[in-house]
């Protein structure tokens, strides 16, 4: 009796643009594997000399370091940031004070030898 409703020509043209971008995004994806399955591999960050005298700087201004202070100064990822201060620390510029699951907090490492 009835049936399906014929699509006017600017809905064919919207559905073929998006079938092509689609196809176009499944190419590119495709590319995009090849070189992240080739390259696998353990991330390491090093910390160059400079953000080691600003993260160092920071903890003697606040007086402690979070993960997310250096992210927020330094305009890295969090994960980086982590990095980053366990680098410091294994270099004895800041020293670790508290450990939760959540967060860490470091202190330089001169205030944290001496109580105060």
């Amino acid at each position: 009796m009835g049936g399906t409703k014929k699509k006017s020509i600017s809905q064919m043209e919207k559905q073929q643009k998006l079938k092509e971008r689609k196809e176009r995004g499944k190419e590119e994806a495709g590319k995009g594997r090849k070189k992240a399955e080739e390259a696998p591999g353990v991330r390491t960050v090093v910390a160059s000399e400079e953000q080691l005298k600003l993260m160092a700087k920071e903890a003697l201004e606040a007086g402690y370091l979070t993960p997310f202070i250096v992210s927020s100064k330094l305009n890295v990822k969090l994960s980086v940031a982590k990095m980053l201060l366990r680098d410091a620390e294994a270099r004895g510029i800041v020293k670790l004070v508290a450990k939760s699951p959540r967060t860490l907090i470091y202190a330089p490492a001169v205030a944290a030898a001496s109580p105060a």
